[in-house]
């Protein structure tokens, strides 16, 4: 029987003990954080990331996000993004085109480009940094 199961008031253990059901309750909840503790410290520990995400696709998402979303421009958040697209991807039945589906989704957004050419654009030296002109720096007056 699961630990966290509705239970009688009373509970006898293999040892003759009972437990109340406040006891019980606490016991569940205790365990369920420890759950979430351990979940937590795989996770960065990188047990729990799943495979590995190709560096070249991951500097275009760095890019496309630096340009349109300076808030996702993080290697975590994208990371987080890829493997969202694998999963829907994955459930879809079509583990296979998850990266065109990626690359759709974000180029579908208003007035937003495809990452691969955002990627090609700031390495051709176009820039790209919240998608304006940089200002130009103020004339100083002689000295």
């Amino acid at each position: 029987m699961p630990v966290c199961a509705k239970k009688d008031r009373f509970t006898k253990t293999g040892s003759g003990q009972t437990y109340s059901e406040s006891s019980q309750k606490r016991r569940c909840v205790f365990l369920q954080e420890l759950k979430k503790q351990i979940s937590l410290a795989k996770r960065a520990a990188g047990e729990l990331k799943g495979p590995p995400i190709e560096p070249q696709l991951l500097q275009e998402m760095l890019a496309y996000y630096r340009e349109y979303n300076p808030g996702f421009a993080n290697q975590p958040k994208c990371e987080g993004i890829v493997r969202v697209f694998m999963k829907k991807a994955k459930t879809a039945g079509e583990p296979g085109t998850w990266k065109e589906l990626l690359y759709a989704a974000l180029s579908a957004k208003e007035g937003c480009d495809d990452p691969r050419e955002v990627w090609a654009r700031q390495q051709a030296g176009g820039g790209g940094g919240g998608g304006a002109e940089p200002e130009p720096e103020p004339e100083l007056g002689p000295i």
